[in-house]
C-alpha cells in the first residue's frame, strides 16, 4: 500500500517515529531554534509530496525526521544518536538504504553538491520549502528577538549591506535572505514550483510592510 498520509507514515514507521520523538522531549538542550519534532513532521511531508519515486519519498521522511537530530544532541553524538533511530529501520530498508538516509540527514544543510544522493536532495528541498512557508514570519521573530523587525532605511526593497543569511540585520531581511538563498538551490521540479508559490507569499508579505511604511513617509528614513 502506497503511503500518503502522515499517519501512514506514523503508524508505518511507528518504533522509528516514537524513538525520535523521544529523543525531542528528553533534549538537554534550551532552545532548537524552530528544529522541533514540528518542523521534522513537515519537512517529511513535503519530501513525500515533491517525490516521484515512491521509495525515494519513503527514505526522504525518515531522514528528515532526522534531520534535527544536530539540534537535540552534541555535536559529537549526532551521527551515532541517528543510527541509534535508525535501528528500528532495519524491517523496512536494506543497510545500504539506512546509510543513505542517515547520511542524507547528516548533510542536509550543505549546499547543493554533485555527490548527494537523491533521498538527501528531496530532503534538502523539503527543508528549504518548510523554510519559506508562511510560519517562517512567525519563527523568524520568534527566534530573532534581539533584532528589530526592519530598519527604515531599508524598505524600498534594499537589504543591509551587513545582513548575511547567517547574520541578518532585521527580520524582514531574514525573510529576504531565505528566498534569494533557497529559490536558485531547489533542483525537484515539484519543489521549485512550490519554491516560487511560498516567494511570492513571503515577498507579498514584505511589500505589504513597506507600503504601509511608504504611506506615512517612513521609508529611508535615519533615526
Amino acid at each position: 500500500m502506497k503511503l500518503t498520509t502522515f499517519d501512514e507514515f506514523r503508524a508505518q514507521f511507528r518504533d522509528f517515529y516514537h524513538s525520535v520523538k523521544t529523543g525531542h522531549e528528553n533534549t538537554k538542550k534550551q532552545s532548537h531554534g524552530g528544529h522541533g519534532i514540528d518542523h521534522d513532521i513537515t519537512v517529511a511531508m513535503i519530501a513525500v509530496k515533491i517525490s516521484d519515486d515512491e521509495r525515494i519519498g519513503q527514505k526522504a521522511w525518515c531522514a528528515a525526521m532526522l534531520h534535527s537530530v544536530d539540534r537535540v544532541v552534541g555535536a559529537s553524538d549526532i551521527k551515532d544518536t541517528m543510527m541509534k533511530h535508525a535501528e528500528y529501520l532495519k524491517h523496512f530498508f536494506s543497510q545500504n538504504e539506512i546509510d543513505e538516509i542517515i547520511e542524507a540527514a547528516f548533510r542536509h544543510s550543505e549546499r547543493n553538491q554533485i555527490d548527494q544522493s537523491e533521498t538527501q536532495i528531496t530532503l534538502m528541498d523539503a527543508d528549504r520549502l518548510a523554510n519559506m512557508q508562511s510560519a517562517v514570519i512567525i519563527r523568524s521573530g520568534q527566534f530573532r528577538p534581539d533584532i528589530p523587525v526592519f530598519d527604515f532605511k531599508y524598505l524600498s526593497g534594499a537589504i543591509d549591506p551587513l545582513s548575511t543569511y547567517e547574520d541578518p540585520k532585521s527580520v524582514i531581511d531574514d525573510l529576504r535572505l531565505c528566498i534569494i538563498n533557497y529559490i536558485p538551490q531547489l533542483r525537484n521540479k515539484e519543489a521549485k514550483h512550490l519554491g516560487n508559490i511560498y516567494a511570492e507569499k513571503l515577498n507579498a508579505y514584505i511589500r505589504s510592510i513597506e507600503d504601509e511604511n511608504e504611506y506615512f513617509g517612513l521609508t529611508n528614513i535615519e533615526i
